[in-house]
């Protein structure tokens, strides 16, 4: 898939999380409307939702993985828990407080997916927790406290539902989703003996089941493949600014002033996260005169990465190491690079295979085959075959400045927590084939790149007085 396809559909995953939310926060009111046990409204809107999922999945892949198994689970929590906060405190604090996830995401996030917390996640945690704790300031009864209490644990097991989801994107995360909401009705439906709903219960619970869980799902699961875990939870932060507007207008319920000022610390600094989150990659490079605050230390622990863990790594994360060699320096600009992106197990099998069968490369989720074009510099239309002997100034050129590209590529990598390995010890004539690459190109490394499951020591290197010369040799 090329740079701009990826682009494309990350900005139409954002657009289905901002979709997914606004169905989503109908879900207050609704709940609020039907006169049911609260595991019973989750049961049956569950059963609603399961039998809509079937219909459009028609043949579900179930897996039993974990990831597929702990999304189902986590589903099946974080559907009860909501629906018991919504009908033991105010809308406003069911929601509010469950928008802590991405906070739990975070922390979660670093644990099982590797993806690292910045010292402005652990701010916005303690920012939270304080808002957090303004919830419970106001007159509270004994039933609204547990509302509270049901609503933060929402939030975590929301959290535990998106990094579950996440580690699906390669695969179909939606079956999680049908199991989930199968659970729940299992769990759910029984409490419907107590608390039968009246007909229009049952009405608001059709619209539950379809329309504020049913199809948000599918949105949601499609946007979840081109999305990382925060944005996941971030984008829906529109669901608790509308939820308790949709029940203040029509129920005319409103939390307290304590909650309300809670509720405000919560999502500015949760929005703030997100903007922060969304760095362009021109900023991985420049301090605040121009310089780099943390190039010196990349460089300086930077560490070739031969094992590989088997989390894949982000669409978002390969279009900016991809994004960070396009905007590489080349002599008279003649930008000769063109880069192959390889995840195709057997592929990679090939080029570790050319590469002298060093098989360690095939545990790299991702190759990226760098290879220089010699027509930005040779624009003659005629035959030419170069490779490892060819002697032209031109091919020098053209290495020289991929190799700076590549070398961006490494060190944006090494930024967004990415280990990756230089490879260039295979013959022209026997990786060419395999990538699709006329002989008018020279591949210059195949790139590994991937979620590191080692931490080499630093090699040895020269003094600065061995290399370093003054006015002469």
């Amino acid at each position: 898939m090329s740079t701009a396809a990826l682009t494309k559909e990350r900005s139409r995953a954002m657009l289905l999380l901002a979709m997914t939310a606004a169905l989503w926060s109908i879900g207050g009111l609704l709940i609020k409307l039907v006169d049911a046990n609260p595991l019973a409204i989750a049961g049956a809107r569950a059963a609603i939702t399961t039998v809509i999922l079937l219909i459009f999945i028609r043949k579900p892949k179930f897996t039993w993985s974990v990831p597929q198994l702990g999304a189902a689970i986590s589903c099946t929590v974080t559907a009860i828990l909501f629906v018991t906060a919504n009908k033991t405190t105010t809308a406003a604090n069911a929601i509010l407080l469950q928008s802590t996830a991405p906070i739990y995401v975070a922390v979660l996030g670093a644990l099982f997916l590797k993806e690292k917390a910045r010292l402005y996640d652990w701010i916005t945690i303690l920012v939270v927790m304080g808002g957090m704790g303004l919830f419970f300031i106001d007159n509270l009864s004994i039933e609204g406290l547990w509302g509270n209490i049901c609503a933060i644990l929402s939030g975590i097991s929301f959290a535990f539902f998106t990094i579950f989801m996440r580690m699906q994107k390669n695969g179909s995360p939606l079956e999680s989703v049908l199991l989930g909401n199968l659970l729940t009705s299992i769990v759910g439906l029984p409490f419907l003996r107590q608390s039968m709903p009246s007909p229009s219960g049952w009405f608001f619970l059709v619209i539950l089941g379809i329309f504020q869980l049913g199809l948000p799902y599918f949105m949601y699961s499609a946007a979840i493949k081109h999305a990382t875990a925060l944005e996941a939870v971030l984008i829906p932060v529109i669901e608790p600014i509308l939820n308790p507007v949709w029940v203040f207008l029509i129920l005319g319920e409103l939390p307290g002033p304590s909650a309300l000022l809670g509720g405000f610390i919560v999502l500015v600094a949760i929005t703030l996260k997100c903007i922060l989150a969304i760095i362009p990659v021109e900023t991985l490079f420049r301090g605040k005169k121009g310089g780099s605050v943390n190039m010196i230390e990349q460089i300086i622990n930077r560490r070739s990465i031969r094992k590989y863990s088997s989390k894949p790594v982000e669409d978002e994360k390969i279009i900016k190491l991809l994004e960070s060699a396009r905007i590489a320096p080349s002599g008279s600009n003649t930008q000769p690079w063109h880069f192959i992106v390889i995840k195709s197990e057997p592929l990679r099998e090939k080029i570790a295979e050319a590469a002298h069968n060093q098989r360690w490369m095939i545990s790299a989720p991702v190759f990226i085959a760098c290879v220089a074009d010699i027509r930005s510099r040779i624009k003659e239309d005629m035959y030419i075959e170069i490779d490892e002997n060819s002697s032209q100034v031109e091919i020098k050129q053209i290495i020289r400045d991929t190799a700076i590209a590549i070398e961006h590529i490494v060190l944006t990598a090494g930024y967004m927590g990415l280990g990756t390995c230089w490879v260039s010890d295979f013959a022209q004539k026997d990786i060419r084939p395999i990538i699709g690459v006329n002989t008018d190109k020279y591949v210059v490394s195949i790139l590994t790149v991937g979620y590191a499951d080692e931490d080499p020591k630093s090699r040895p290197r020269k003094a600065l007085e061995e290399i370093v010369h003054y006015e002469s040799w």
